[in-house]
């Protein structure tokens, strides 16, 4: 596609879909999971900075997979490890924007950022250093819980439950991305990984309720916050991530994003798309309401929130960044959409929490 006069040019990079999986060897990653959600959020914010006036827009894309269709984007095609981090260097420091979306694990994300700013790349996202804080599970939460945000009770180790009313437990990656390695843990097992090296995981003690997701757009102290969502898990032991439903209904959606609100005021200086994940207790005046950790990178609610709001969202991002006046119109109506990105109206226009 030939590069036509604009006056901002933006950068998507995408790991699962712009070469990350190169990295991960041949016989791939449970990151891999993931790909349908990658290809979701690529397709999905490529489409909408394509809509913004006079905005070039830039991706990365594995070579392998010919079946993502970007539509009107400049494509650069990976063929191997050393050319995805060149390609994302060389067009960071051209770009006026770039957004990294990666997963925390194994530092995934923190050496694309930081590729990006030390390419001299403007970031359309939290920086280097705040993305090494969110990435840190336990440390999240202990900098919230020390800015006096609610949390759950985090465990050094699992010998530290040492009474059945410790029970049940949630054990997940200290870096982990989405569900990948969680597990809730009903009764104590004496062989488990984190029983022997408790340093890789975070394990706290699991909170009953709904679980929320609320997204932001930020710029320093300033931030949007989006309509929160229901988040949809399967059942089991190690749930898997089924998507969503938004926006959540009065009383709900009030408690969550002043939460959300709250967690942002304790991890100042972010940029960009962020999300914060949350339980919502049973209680109606949100004493029991938890924050859960910090996702320091765009999610996979993009795709439902660009369906429920009646404007482009990658264009209000840039417009906050870049210091703009930026309205959002409140949704009139329901969105349920899938991990994989598709969407469904919901009759009504609000969703109630099931």
């Amino acid at each position: 596609m030939p590069l036509l006069p604009a006056d901002r040019t933006i950068l998507i990079y995408e790991y699962l879909t712009g070469g990350g999986l190169y990295s991960e060897g041949p016989a791939g990653s449970s990151v891999a999971s993931l790909l349908a959600e990658g290809a979701a959020m690529v397709r999905a914010l490529t489409t909408d900075f394509a809509q913004v006036e006079r905005c070039q827009v830039h991706a990365l894309c594995d070579a392998r997979q010919r079946g993502l269709n970007l539509g009107h984007c400049v494509r650069h095609l990976i063929h191997d490890e050393a050319e995805e981090l060149q390609v994302l260097r060389h067009w960071s420091s051209r770009a006026d924007w770039t957004v990294v979306i990666a997963p925390e694990t194994g530092g995934a994300l923190s050496r694309r950022v930081e590729v990006v700013e030390k390419a001299g790349g403007r970031l359309l996202g939290p920086s280097a250093n705040w993305v090494q804080v969110a990435s840190h599970k336990t440390e999240t939460v202990a900098r919230l819980a020390a800015a006096g945000v609610a949390t759950p009770r985090s465990l050094r180790s699992l010998s530290d439950a040492i009474y059945p009313d410790d029970y049940p437990l949630i054990i997940k990656p200290i870096d982990g991305a989405g569900c990948l390695g969680l597990q809730r843990l009903e009764l104590p097992i004496a062989d488990h990984p984190a029983a022997k090296t408790p340093d890789p995981w975070h394990i706290e003690s699991w909170v009953a309720g709904l679980p929320v997701s609320v997204s932001l757009l930020c710029r320093d102290q300033e931030t949007i916050v989006l309509p929160a969502g229901q988040q949809c898990f399967s059942e089991g032991a190690h749930g898997h991530y089924l998507g969503g439903r938004m926006p959540l209904s009065e009383p709900w959606r009030g408690r969550a994003e002043r939460l959300a609100q709250e967690a942002m005021r304790a991890l100042p200086g972010a940029r960009g798309f962020v999300g914060v994940d949350l339980i919502l207790g049973d209680d109606q005046n949100g004493s029991l309401d938890v924050v859960l950790e910090v996702n320091p990178r765009l999610t996979t609610s993009y795709v439902g929130l660009r369906e429920l709001l009646d404007q482009n969202l990658a264009e209000l991002m840039l417009c906050l960044v870049e210091g703009g006046r930026c309205d959002m119109v409140l949704p009139l109506r329901g969105v349920e959409f899938d991990a994989d990105g598709t969407t469904r109206n919901l009759p009504g226009s609000l969703t109630i929490p099931v």
